[in-house]
């Protein structure tokens, strides 16, 4: 298995999620402002906090939007020595096929399909970069792996991953 596989995240529509986020954002302060504080008198430091946290959020969700659709890198490789996953933030970057146990699919939230990757190791996985160990502790509690790949935000089809990261894992 010399060959190197390499899948694209999708291209997403960029604009079309800005808007909404903004829509959110504009929803959210017109609600604040036209029902919850006409009924607090006074706090104008509190309001002016939570119209400020709610635009801070909106403008770094765009900006994550914006450098997560502009990555020219692949979101996931396989090849003869393991696979790298960038295709969520948890992401470990790249895993080795003897630490691999078994790969799964389960469905995770808004209809994402995750594969699971099994691993015969997971705490060398957890702790490999520790700014996002808390987070693949929670992954681990939740899947029972560290370890997951998103793969309906990559350009390829769920079902063929499953079988080709299986195909080459058997190897």
């Amino acid at each position: 298995m010399d060959d190197r596989i390499e899948i694209y995240n999708k291209k997403q529509p960029v604009l079309i999620i800005s808007l909404f986020l903004l829509a959110v954002g504009g929803g959210a302060v017109y609600l604040l402002m036209n029902n919850l504080f006409p009924r607090l008198p006074g706090f104008f430091n509190l309001k002016l906090a939570a119209v400020v946290t709610i635009a801070a959020v909106i403008i770094w969700a765009m900006i994550v939007v914006i450098r997560h659709s502009s990555r020219k890198n692949p979101g996931l490789i396989i090849d003869a020595k393991g696979i790298t996953n960038r295709t969520n933030i948890t992401s470990t970057e790249f895993i080795l096929w003897s630490d691999i146990s078994s790969f799964r699919e389960i469905d995770g939230s808004f209809k994402h399909k995750l594969i699971v990757v099994d691993l015969k190791n997971p705490d060398e996985y957890i702790y490999k970069s520790p700014k996002m160990s808390a987070s693949r502790q929670v992954q681990f509690r939740q899947t029972g792996s560290p370890i997951l790949i998103t793969s309906t935000t990559l350009d390829y089809d769920p079902q063929l991953l499953m079988q080709l990261l299986t195909k080459h894992w058997q190897d």
